[in-house]
This record gives structure tokens, sequence and C-alpha cells, in this order.
């Protein structure tokens, strides 16, 4: 009787290399790609799927890139737990482009030597 539980199954379409290779970009957009499928996933409030998402995800960015841009004025109240961070400061760390205090003092540190 032939074994029917191979420990590598082979296709004509699809590859163990294309396995592979998915497998590596995945891994390297993990925490993109579990977040749009837990979106995707919850019966309420979630995504009605991929391109859905990328549509809320772009709209969102684009208006963080919008208060970076034009919200230096409006500081929120401390009481809000931003600190005395601007809403430009606030979203541009959101989005990555603000340096990391740990960042920052590693560099003061280094030019003062």
């Amino acid at each position: 009787m032939p074994n029917t539980m191979c420990a590598e199954a082979t296709s004509v379409d699809f590859s163990a290399a294309e396995f592979k290779r998915n497998a590596k970009a995945y891994a390297e957009h993990k925490r993109v790609v579990d977040a749009i499928a837990t979106g995707i996933a919850k019966a309420n409030g979630g995504y009605d799927n991929f391109d859905d998402a990328i549509a809320q995800i772009r709209s969102v960015w684009e208006s963080l890139r919008d208060q970076v841009s034009r919200g230096g004025g409006y500081t929120p109240d401390a009481a809000q737990g931003f600190g005395s961070n601007n809403a430009a400061q606030i979203a541009s760390a959101i989005t990555g482009d603000k340096t990391s205090v740990t960042e920052i003092r590693k560099a003061f540190a280094t030019l003062g030597k």
C-alpha cells in the first residue's frame, strides 16, 4: 500500500521553492500581513477584504502625513499623555520618521566625544 503521508508533496503547479519563497516573504512582512489578516477575520469593525484594508490604511496614513505637515501649531493638553509634543511630532512618531530618544542620546554622546 503506498504511503499517502509524504513529508514533501510535489505538484506540477506549485513547487517547494515557491513555498519557501512565500515563507521568506511572509517572514519579512509578518507584522503587516498578520495585522491585515486579523482585521479581515474580525466579525465586526474589521476589513471587508485585502483591498479594503489597504484603502483604509492609505486614508489613515495620508491623514497622519497631513498632520505632520500642518500640525505643528497644535499641542494637545498634557493630560492626554503626549507630553509637550505637538500634533506634527506625534504623527511623525506614529509614521516612523521620528528618531527615538535612544538614538538621539547616542548621537549626542557621539558628537560630544
